[in-house]
């Protein structure tokens, strides 16, 4: 959503010089101000300025801060992370971050992707890019690493009637990492990786 109003804040920027500079040229003035400077001769008037100005403002707002992620990923810490508005099986899930160029999430920074998590959409368990494939209780994330014992949520891994085997996380728990039934339906995180 940024992104798109990013990109028509640009068209809307250069539309309003042109017109500016159209105004300039076919009425022989060949003033040296500014769209944003004030005053009486000013072409776009007072209120269109202060709307530019805003519409300014908020561009440079948005930066990237040196990550800039593409649509429909947010940056957090340098990662860039999205959170499903619908729910899916984690196989389900996984394929959906797939389709939009991702994975499911295998974060660098838990703790800045819980909050996160807990900002868009408060007390929520997620589906994350985690599992015991071979059901030994033996988690590895998608890239291979193993799991460590202190990112465990208190009493996770607990494999509730032998049928937990996909990883999520709790965001009001500290820390976060749950395991869970993978054919439940939640919410998940995909993650961009840029190519390397």
């Amino acid at each position: 959503m940024v992104a798109t109003l990013y990109s028509r804040c640009v068209c809307f920027v250069v539309v309003c010089a042109l017109v500016w500079s159209t105004k300039g040229a076919a009425t022989g003035r060949t003033s040296r101000r500014s769209p944003l400077d004030h005053g009486p001769s000013h072409s776009l008037g007072g209120k269109a300025t202060r709307i530019l100005e805003d519409i300014l403002g908020f561009m440079k707002s948005q930066s990237c801060g040196g990550v800039c992620c593409p649509v429909p990923y947010t940056n957090v810490l340098g990662e860039c992370f999205y959170l499903s508005e619908q729910s899916s099986t984690w196989w389900q899930a996984r394929e959906h971050c797939q389709g939009i160029k991702g994975d499911l999430a295998v974060p660098k920074h838990q703790f800045a992707l819980k909050d996160f998590i807990y900002r868009k959409a408060g007390s929520l368990e997620v589906f994350v890019g985690g599992q015991d494939e071979f059901k030994n209780r033996n988690f590895k994330w998608l890239d291979g690493t193993p799991f460590k014992e202190n990112d465990w949520a208190p009493g996770e891994p607990n494999n509730v009637e032998d049928k937990e085997f996909c990883a999520g996380f709790y965001s009001v728990k500290q820390p976060m990492l749950i395991d869970m039934v993978c054919s439940n339906t939640l919410r998940f995180v995909c993650q961009y990786h840029f190519p390397e």
